[in-house]
């Protein structure tokens, strides 16, 4: 990011746009994606989302020759490349959750393994850019690298994947997507999160940032209205919208990866801009990560179930607020091992966790022919988080700057609080959600059953005390792919 600044002579108050541009795409778009995974097949949206990601991360790097407009060439360019990548994650995990049997142990493995891409993915990412950056003084290698890695899934996609049947309606014909919801979703999603992420660089004094703002929140309550009393087949099922705990378990996922995305900016700033660490090693900071998300993932696997579910998700939380609470410590001049390697310690914790526990729920509390909204609401609130939550840091540095401007290090600790903040109430959250289930499984009483979704009556209702989803009866959708 500081080698697009210099290059696009970018004020810094347009870095976060950098980063925040795919977050926002991925958050916005992932709303109707997995729909039409669900109605137009799996395999064909994964692959036009694999296409579209090449076009776009090609052109991200031919941004790099131009110098008069190229920092705005360059956002636009990682949001449509952010948007393809919105087509690919929900139907990947759409597809985990139409293949594999519900709480099986190859699905808790799958699922987290799925999750360790985070950490994992995220790692190789920033180090192989550190090393570009290092060695050839091009960052647009970076787009070209992503480019090819992105035609090797694509193939290995067109290749090997499954082919999943589409589920039709009753009466045979194709399910309906919901345009218009989609619609009023997107749009009202782009415009709060652009009014937060553009404040920072125009102020709030400007017009046009509260206008948008405000017809974002407009459109946003007629997307609920439209949602729940108006459309007919629904991009979010009404079930969801009604049910207090998933509610929650959204709202907790939402609000710990909002924290995440300001550690990851933080943690690089304060690598870069106060310590003056060099690319490479900046990448190589992160080093922790890979095996701490491996063994989050295993452990996860291995520990997630009906009676541990929400012990897991509150885990999580406390996993991302114990790595804001580090950062948030953390002086420029304390060596590396001190303070900053021990929130990369907890971090792919909080990761590797939350995604599992979050898409295992949504997953087996929707039908088959949902899955793939099932895996759209957890990637919403992953990566939504992480776009709106560096908007809002970026506007507490701005304030705190026009109060001390030769005290950036003040502005940045005072980002790193917040995060503190919004980690914490998603750890209160996930407490009072999963109070009693947490308190059962504790003292060792019988756990309450969780809600499952029934296709009859289209809604969530308690499952029978002495039905354990273990031993529940195979869909026969689920039943017959396996072979």
């Amino acid at each position: 990011m500081n080698q697009l600044q210099e290059d696009f002579n970018a004020p810094d108050t347009m870095k976060p746009w950098f980063m925040a541009s795919f977050g926002l795409a991925i958050g916005t778009v992932i709303l109707i994606s997995g729909r039409l995974g669900d109605v137009y097949g799996i395999k064909n949206i994964l692959l036009g989302g694999y296409v579209w990601t090449i076009i776009w991360s090609l052109l991200s790097g031919i941004s790099y020759y131009d110098r008069q407009d190229g920092a705005a060439m360059y956002i636009c360019c990682r949001a449509f490349q952010g948007a393809g990548m919105a087509f690919v994650l929900p139907n990947i995990l759409g597809a985990a959750g139409r293949v594999f049997t519900p709480q099986t142990l190859r699905k808790k493995l799958v699922f987290g393994f799925i999750g360790l891409s985070a950490p994992l993915g995220g790692w190789l990412g920033v180090f192989m850019s550190g090393v570009i950056a290092v060695r050839t003084d091009r960052w647009d290698w970076n787009y070209y690298a992503f480019a090819i890695f992105a035609f090797v899934g694509c193939a290995i996609t067109y290749i090997s994947f499954p082919e999943i049947h589409v589920i039709r309606q009753d009466d045979g014909s194709r399910q309906h997507v919901d345009w218009m919801g989609g619609f009023l979703g997107i749009t009202s999603l782009t415009l709060f999160n652009f009014s937060w992420n553009q404040a920072p660089v125009v102020g709030w004094q400007s017009a046009y940032i509260i206008v948008l703002l405000i017809i974002g929140f407009v459109m946003f309550f007629g997307f609920v209205y439209w949602e729940l009393k108006v459309a007919k087949n629904p991009l979010i099922p009404p079930a969801i919208l009604e049910n207090p705990k998933l509610v929650a378990t959204l709202s907790t996922i939402f609000l710990g990866w909002g924290a995440f995305g300001i550690n990851l900016y933080h943690t690089y700033t304060m690598y870069q801009d106060f310590r003056h660490y060099s690319p490479f090693a900046a990448g190589a900071g992160l080093s922790p990560a890979p095996p701490m998300g491996l063994l989050a993932a295993i452990s996860c696997s291995l520990l997630i179930g009906p009676r541990t579910v929400e012990l897991i998700l509150v885990g999580s939380m406390l996993a991302f607020t114990g790595a804001s609470i580090i950062l948030c410590t953390t002086t420029v001049h304390e060596s590396y091992f001190r303070n900053t390697f021990g929130a990369w310690i907890l971090g792919p914790f909080g990761m590797d966790w939350s995604f599992p526990a979050g898409s295992i729920l949504l997953s087996e509390e929707l039908p088959p022919h949902l899955q793939g909204m099932a895996g759209s609401l957890v990637s919403i609130m992953m990566n939504y988080g992480i776009s709106i939550m560096l908007g809002v840091a970026g506007t507490i540095e701005v304030e705190l700057l026009k109060q001390r401007p030769e005290d950036t290090y003040r502005a940045w600790r005072g980002a790193e609080y917040y995060a503190v903040g919004i980690s914490g109430l998603a750890t209160v959250i996930a407490l009072v959600s999963g109070r009693k289930a947490i308190w059962a499984y504790i003292t060792g009483k019988e756990v309450p059953m969780p809600e499952v979704y029934d296709e009859e009556k289209h809604e969530l209702v308690r499952a029978p005390t002495k039905v354990s989803l273990a031993s529940s009866p195979t869909p026969k959708s689920i039943s017959s792919l396996e072979s």
